[in-house]
């Protein structure tokens, strides 16, 4: 299946809302390892590193387009990365 970044943008308010509501249930703590899985383009994978403080995280996704944006994007740091990970049906 192909995703479009552009058309995923189209709703980010309404796929970011669980997101936060989920956020705020985390128990903040340093040097966590956090694995986002279906990251999409990454922005709420940077929110969530910015978040947990020197923790690990990797965003994963199904979609080479969907990561493209995510590396292109200025989301990269020491502690995240994106990697591409195909889901099984």
């Amino acid at each position: 299946m192909s995703w479009n970044p552009k058309q995923y943008h189209k709703f980010q308010s309404e796929r970011s809302a669980p997101f936060h509501d989920l956020l705020k249930l985390v128990e903040i703590r340093p040097q966590l390892k956090v694995v986002d899985l279906g990251c999409g383009t990454g922005e709420l994978t940077r929110i969530l590193t910015d978040t947990l403080p020197n923790s690990d995280v990797t965003g994963l996704d199904s979609s080479l387009q969907m990561l493209d944006a995510a590396r292109a994007a200025p989301h990269a740091t020491p502690n995240l990365r994106f990697e591409q990970e195909i889901y099984p049906h």
